[in-house]
C-alpha cells in the first residue's frame, strides 16, 4: 500500500509539475504576443496617421521594417528578457535563502563566486556585445533597403541578366550577420562550460589528492565537497539565465532606441488622434476651379516646386498638365486635392 501511495504521489506531483510549466509558457507567449501586437498596432496608426509631408521624407521601407521587425525585437530582446531577468534575480534570492538558512557560509561563498566570475566576463564583452547590436540592427535596415530595391528593379534585372550584382551586395551582410549571431550564441554558453569544468576539475582533484594521501577527514572533505556541488547545480541555471537575459537585453537596445521615440508618441496619441477625412472646399465644383498665389516647397528644400500666381479650369474642360520630370506636376495634383 505504501509503494502504490507513493507512486500516484509521485505520478500527481510530476502531472503537476508540467501542467505548471505548460501554463507558464502559454502566458509567457500570451503576454509577449499581445504586448507585439499592442505597439505594432499603436505604431503604424501612429504612422498612418502622420501629415502627407512627414511620408515624403520617411521611406515607406523604413517604416516596414520598424513596424514590423524593428517591434518585434524589442518584444523578444527588450522587454521580454527584462521580465525574465527580474524572475531570475527572485529565483536567485530564494535559492541564497534556502541556502543561507542551511549553511550560511556555503551561501555566502557560492553567491560571491558565481556573482564575480559573471560580473567579471560581463565587464569585458558588454561593448563588444553592443556593436553586435548596433550591427544587426544596422542590418535589417540595408537588408530591406536592397530587398525592396532589387523586386523593384525587376525589369532591369531580367534584361541586363545582373542577379549578381544584388547577391554580391546581400550575401556579404548576410554571412557577417550569421557570424554575429554565432558569436552571440558562443559568448552566451561559456561562462557555464567555463565553471562547470573548473569546478568540478577543481572538486575532483582534492578528492583524489586526499585519496592517495589517505587523510583521515577523507568522509568530512567528500560531505563538504558534495554540498558546495549540489549548491552550484541550484544556483548555476538560475544564474547562467540571468546572465543570458541581460545579453540579449544588451544585443537588442539599439532596436529598442531606434524606435523609442515613435513608440511613446505612439503610445500618447493611440486614444487622441483619430483619422481625420478630408476637409471640403468651400467652391463650387459645378462651376470652377480657381487657384490664386499658391506656392509650396517640400521640406528640407529652399526651391519652390510649385508657383502659381492665378489659374482657373472651368467646369467640364479637359487640361492637360505637362513637364519634365520634377517640375511639380504631380505637386500641383496632390495640391488640388487636399494633400
Amino acid at each position: 500500500e505504501i509503494v502504490i501511495l507513493f507512486a500516484i504521489l509521485s505520478l500527481s506531483l510530476i502531472i503537476f509539475n508540467h501542467l505548471i510549466r505548460l501554463l507558464t509558457v502559454w502566458y509567457d507567449s500570451y503576454v509577449n504576443i499581445n504586448i507585439e501586437y499592442s505597439l505594432t498596432s499603436q505604431l503604424f496608426k501612429f504612422y498612418l496617421n502622420q501629415p502627407y509631408n512627414f511620408h515624403l521624407k520617411e521611406s515607406s521601407t523604413k517604416l516596414l521594417e520598424k513596424v514590423t521587425v524593428q517591434t518585434n525585437k524589442v518584444v523578444i530582446g527588450v522587454i521580454s528578457p527584462f521580465c525574465q531577468i527580474l524572475g531570475n534575480v527572485f529565483t536567485l534570492l530564494f535559492l541564497v535563502l534556502l541556502l543561507f538558512f542551511t549553511d550560511p557560509l556555503v551561501a555566502i561563498v557560492m553567491l560571491i563566486l558565481i556573482g564575480a566570475f559573471y560580473s567579471s566576463i560581463f565587464i569585458r564583452i558588454k561593448k563588444r556585445i553592443s556593436n553586435y547590436g548596433e550591427f544587426g540592427t544596422a542590418f535589417v535596415g540595408k537588408a530591406y533597403k536592397l530587398i525592396d530595391q532589387g523586386f523593384r528593379s525587376i525589369k532591369d534585372i531580367k534584361i541586363k541578366n545582373n542577379v549578381n550584382f544584388y547577391m554580391d551586395l546581400f550575401n556579404p551582410l548576410c554571412k557577417k550577420v550569421a557570424n554575429t549571431y554565432i558569436k552571440l550564441r558562443f559568448i552566451t554558453a561559456f561562462p557555464k562550460s567555463v565553471l562547470e569544468i573548473f569546478a568540478y576539475t577543481f572538486g575532483f582533484s582534492l578528492i583524489i589528492y586526499f585519496l592517495l594521501a589517505q587523510a583521515h577527514q577523507f568522509q568530512e572533505i567528500i560531505i563538504i565537497i558534495s554540498v558546495y556541488a549540489i549548491a552550484l547545480q541550484k544556483l548555476l541555471p538560475a544564474a547562467q539565465n540571468t546572465y543570458q537575459q541581460v545579453l540579449e537585453f544588451r544585443f537588442h537596445k539599439p532596436s529598442f532606441y531606434l524606435i523609442y521615440d515613435d513608440l511613446v508618441s505612439a503610445v500618447k496619441e493611440s486614444k487622441s488622434l483619430q483619422m481625420s477625412p478630408l476637409k471640403k472646399a468651400n467652391c463650387d465644383f459645378n462651376k470652377e476651379i480657381e487657384l490664386k498665389n499658391i506656392k509650396y516647397k517640400y521640406p528640407d528644400s529652399e526651391k519652390n516646386v510649385l508657383n502659381i500666381n492665378y489659374l482657373k479650369i472651368d467646369s467640364g474642360s479637359f487640361v492637360g498638365i505637362t513637364g519634365k520630370s520634377g517640375s511639380g506636376k504631380s505637386t500641383f495634383i496632390d495640391v488640388i486635392i487636399g494633400l
